[in-house]
């Protein structure tokens, strides 16, 4: 019973296709949402479906659609049997707007290399006939000095313009080649981006008569998404930190976005949404390995000579005109206006949101790593904004100063910016001599080591610093690491970290010395420095 079941079924849908006949459908772009790994798209397409089964064909989709995300609805007197998709190697891609310029450009450069090529072969024709004729007089006529001199003159002229005619020719066939390979290079480029085929969703439809068909597809795309930037501005210690959203928006479906209402969603379509489960955990005895891990992660700041900016009225931005709604698993920016977003694969800067946080300024200083001052803002409620991890561009006083990265995804209290280095606070650390000597005991050495941190604020304000030194923490028993003097710094032992926390008047001087020692076997080495 079950097999007669099988083949009736196999047996309907085998006439369903050789039954059907194609309907070419354009589909028309409705809704984007841009996830911060890939993007859900939506078509909708009227089409008149006559009596009987029929394979709507959707075009103008992009390129990769995840199988399994694709949904048509409708509404008409008619039922949808089934809906795939498949790829169509016969079909022209369409030629973006890009593409198309290139192609008319690359046509006008190789008409005017045509042209120039012309002009060369014009001047080595004259040249050829010019040195074709250079023989003068024959065996029954003479010729006088005056006319070989002129005729000598005349050659050497006409001669010259041509080569330098022909040399000319030769520079601007150059340059018109660089071009050309230019603008080739871009249209292959391009070309490589897009697929030798077009991707088609297929809908078989049945009607018991003819009606009118609207079609709704949406479906998820890998092929899209946007990440996270920010641009950090401060005027001044005495101002709020503002603080720009930004979004790189790229997507390189094979389909313009033109016009659209693009909403950008804090989802990842490539997330795993399952819920972890917790199982068994063993343990056993491993051997044990050892490595030694070095090295000083600093942020790289840069004083920059870029052009100041004015201080007219600020323009208005696409933040301006973007609403944020917090749904129960994301946040969405929905914008008022209408934006295009080409498919190009290359990072599209929309502006998301815009804030103005307060900030408590102050400098920081680790003179073992850095001899230099640098000038923080702490920002304290930072939760409240919702914002995610990305880059960061920072400006102070109208200057670019360097790039970090906003974390948001830590427990602090306080979040913290570097806004770059102050010349003007003089800060250096010294080995005091007197600490330099070992002491012996026994089979045990003890080491002293001692220093000395000065700083003078050259600035004609008063400033707060945070001061930073350090100790080593033991992590053996048989090494015997002992404090002496710390000039009543806060001491972190579990860090080994000591902190100072100073206020300078302009011009004053304050010096700090701490001292420690380092007890240990003396037949094994210790990496003290």
């Amino acid at each position: 019973m079950i097999k007669k079941i099988l083949v009736i079924a196999f047996s309907f849908f085998a006439v369903i296709n050789l039954s059907a006949k194609e309907i070419p459908a354009d589909t028309k772009l409705n809704s984007v949402t841009v996830f911060l790994g890939g993007a859900e798209l939506t078509h909708t397409a009227q089409i008149d479906v006559p009596q009987g089964i029929h394979e709507i064909i959707l075009e103008n989709v992009a390129n990769n659609i995840i199988g399994n995300s694709l949904q048509v609805g409708g509404t008409g007197d008619f039922v949808i049997l089934s809906v795939n998709q498949r790829q169509n190697y016969l079909k022209a891609k369409e030629k973006t707007p890009q593409l198309i310029v290139l192609e008319d450009s690359l046509k006008l450069l190789k008409g005017d290399l045509s042209k120039l090529n012309n002009n060369r072969q014009v001047l080595q024709y004259e040249l050829d006939l010019l040195l074709a004729n250079k023989n003068l007089g024959s065996d029954n006529k003479t010729i006088t000095v005056q006319e070989l001199q002129r005729m000598s003159e005349y050659f050497n002229k006409k001669s010259t313009q041509l080569l330098n005619d022909m040399t000319s020719i030769d520079l601007k066939k150059e340059k018109v080649n660089e071009r050309i390979t230019k603008i080739q290079n871009q249209i292959n480029d391009l070309n490589g981006k897009n697929k030798p085929s077009v991707t088609e969703i297929v809908v078989t439809v049945s009607a018991n008569k003819n009606t009118k068909a609207n079609l709704k597809a949406n479906y998820l795309t890998y092929d899209a998404g946007w990440n996270p930037s920010y641009d950090l501005r401060s005027s001044g210690i005495d101002t709020p930190i503002k603080l720009d959203l930004r979004a790189d928006v790229w997507q390189q479906t094979g389909i313009e976005w033109k016009d659209m209402n693009i909403v950008l969603s804090t989802r990842s379509a490539r997330q795993n949404n399952n819920k972890p489960e917790l199982r068994r955990w063993f343990i056993d005895f491993v051997q044990e390995m050892r490595s030694r891990v070095g090295g000083v992660n600093e942020m790289q700041l840069m004083k920059s000579a870029a052009p100041t900016m004015d201080a007219a009225a600020e323009a208005e931005s696409m933040a301006d005109y973007m609403v944020v709604n917090e749904t129960q698993l994301a946040i969405e920016y929905t914008p008022q206006i209408k934006y295009s977003i080409a498919a190009d694969g290359k990072p599209h800067i929309v502006a998301l949101q815009s804030y103005d946080l307060q900030a408590e300024y102050e400098y920081y200083a680790a003179p073992k790593l850095v001899s230099n001052a640098f000038l923080v803002a702490n920002v304290k409620d930072w939760g409240k904004y919702n914002l995610l991890p990305g880059s960061a561009n920072i400006y102070f006083e109208n200057s670019y100063v360097g790039n970090s990265f906003i974390n948001p995804n830590i427990t602090e209290e306080a979040m913290t910016f570097s806004l770059g280095r102050d010349e003007s606070i003089v800060i250096k650390r010294e080995t005091l001599q007197d600490f330099t000597e070992d002491k012996f005991f026994g089979s045990d050495v003890e080491r002293f080591f001692g220093y000395e941190i000065t700083v003078r604020n050259s600035k004609s304000k008063e400033i707060k610093l945070t001061l930073e030194d350090q100790f080593p923490i033991s992590k053996n028993e048989d090494i015997e690491v002992k404090l002496i003097e710390t000039a009543d710094a806060k001491i972190n032992k579990n860090d080994g970290i000591l902190t100072w926390n100073l206020k300078l008047n302009p011009a004053e001087t304050i010096s700090k010395k701490f001292t420690y020692s380092v007890r240990h076997p003396g037949d094994k080495p210790v990496n003290i420095y």
